[in-house]
């Protein structure tokens, strides 16, 4: 049987909450398969979207296949060409009436965790506010969580106490609420200097935090002292965890020379589609490092995420964005609930989610694009 040839790629563009905007992309195959990917990517998404266009020109009429990521691909590049994949094996996998753990190699799980990422539905940025959001997501049935707290904290500038102090408070509401037989992750964004993250290894042995996540920039530059402080964390029993941004195998290695991460956490939207995943957590696991894929976006790579999970030879917690928005079940069909362990239908079929068209229509941020006449040339290949 010959490959299925692409017939059309379509972009839409979803405003999910105040925050997020989603930008997903359809794929539609000559067999009459189609399958989703999504791209969001946070201030980017003209730039993810002008990509897509080049890779819909080059791709329309070609056989339906993974693109893989040249070595140094810029992140919006490595955007749009994942979710270009995504939706190859979405479609691929749909063509062979499979889901997508099984045709990427085998099925290895049934049932996957997952921790709830409370940061964006949390508006109210108090004490009291973390604590009403950790208190849904408690109630929901979830026993691990992370906060996003040190909003204060400016990326590149001078430690400052009084900044650092209000996002330890946020972090002792959440503690003080969900009890201490609970795994509380601390995500930072990058925006630490090494001897702020040093303060900030020693204040979280206080509040018994599971691991610190993206503390310092990820620069090559910098590389050897997140290693270091990877060693000052493991002396306070805490794990530091980051690598949400990597692009390709190629992307992981540098963390995997210098040693920074216990816990590396690859994203489907950046790291190169669903095989170049598989690939990185392969690495991952031979390097003795957990595997917790990041995925704080909407429906489509959350589907996209637990099927590379139930792949995986190993895999650790599952990230999702919990209660931002209730588009992320209504927009899609076949979306699962936000629940603390997802145990995987054995009859779906691809990523295993459509889009509910009606819904799609009345919260797109500008009308779908269709891309099959694309013939812009696309300068960040």
């Amino acid at each position: 049987m010959s490959t299925p040839l692409v017939d059309a790629i379509e972009t839409f563009r979803v405003r999910a909450s105040t925050r997020s905007i989603w930008l997903f992309v359809k794929v539609s195959l000559n067999t009459g398969h189609v399958g989703l990917g999504e791209a969001t990517l946070d201030g980017c998404v003209d730039g993810v979207e002008q990509r897509l266009r080049g890779i819909a020109a080059r791709s329309r009429g070609k056989e339906a296949r993974e693109i893989r990521l040249a070595d140094d691909q810029d992140l919006a590049t490595a955007a749009a060409i994942s979710a270009f994949n995504q939706a190859i094996c979405d479609s691929l996998a749909r063509v062979g009436n499979l889901s997508a753990a099984r045709f990427l190699g085998g099925e290895k799980r049934k049932e996957i965790e997952l921790y709830a990422n409370i940061n964006r539905r949390t508006t109210s940025r108090t004490p009291d506010g973390f604590r009403e959001s950790a208190q849904l997501a408690f109630d929901a049935g979830f026993r691990a969580f992370k906060i996003a707290p040190f909003d204060e904290v400016a990326a590149g500038a001078p430690f400052s106490s009084t900044a650092f102090g209000t996002g330890l408070k946020r972090i002792a509401a959440v503690r003080a609420l969900i009890g201490p037989e609970t795994r509380l992750m601390v995500d930072c964004h990058w925006r630490f200097d090494v001897p702020g993250s040093h303060s900030l290894v020693d204040a979280c042995t206080d509040y018994d935090v599971h691991w610190i996540e993206c503390p310092l920039p990820e620069s090559t530059d910098m590389l050897a002292d997140v290693a270091r402080l990877r060693q000052r964390a493991a002396r306070r029993g805490i794990l530091l965890a980051g690598g949400e941004d990597i692009v390709g195998l190629g992307g992981l290695q540098p963390f995997l020379d210098h040693g920074c991460y216990d816990v590396i956490m690859p994203d489907v939207k950046y790291v190169g589609g669903p095989w170049e995943m598989l690939r990185v957590a392969d690495a991952i696991e031979r390097a003795g490092i957990e595997f917790s894929p990041h995925n704080p976006s909407g429906p489509v790579s959350h589907a996209a995420s637990l099927e590379i999970c139930a792949a995986a030879n190993r895999t650790g917690l599952l990230e999702c964005q919990y209660g931002e928005t209730p588009l992320f079940s209504s927009l899609v069909k076949g979306g699962r609930d936000l629940t603390a362990n997802v145990a995987l239908e054995a009859e779906r079929i691809g990523f295993g989610v459509t889009f509910r068209p009606d819904v799609l229509a009345r919260h797109s941020a500008t009308p779908a694009k269709a891309m099959e006449d694309a013939h812009e040339k696309d300068g960040h290949r």
